[in-house]
């Protein structure tokens, strides 16, 4: 008599847990699956935007790093230049 109010108890505990069965299991590992792809393309497409903003800040930095050494070669020159000609002609080969 004691043993019937316990399986019933568990019967109840069981029935109660949202039926856990294998085949369900199998369908929330999907659907898991699932949702990790998503977010896994989301990651993807993701560091692909960062990636195409990186090169792009970096395409913009050597541009401008670049363009500073042309002015200082131009500074060289214009220094070397005036250094081979007389003073009355300095100023002259600077506007050129």
């Amino acid at each position: 008599m004691k043993r019937i109010p316990w399986l019933l108890v568990f019967a109840l505990c069981f029935a109660s847990s949202g039926g856990s069965f294998a085949q369900e299991k199998v369908k929330t590992i999907e659907e898991k699956l699932s949702e990790t792809n998503s977010k896994l393309e989301e990651a993807t497409a993701t560091i692909a935007t960062n990636k195409t903003e990186i090169k792009v800040a970096a395409d913009t930095m050597w541009v401008m790093i670049t363009g500073m050494l042309v002015f200082f070669m131009n500074l060289g020159f214009a220094t070397v230049e005036s250094g081979f000609c007389r003073a009355k002609n300095c100023v002259n080969i600077l506007s050129k």
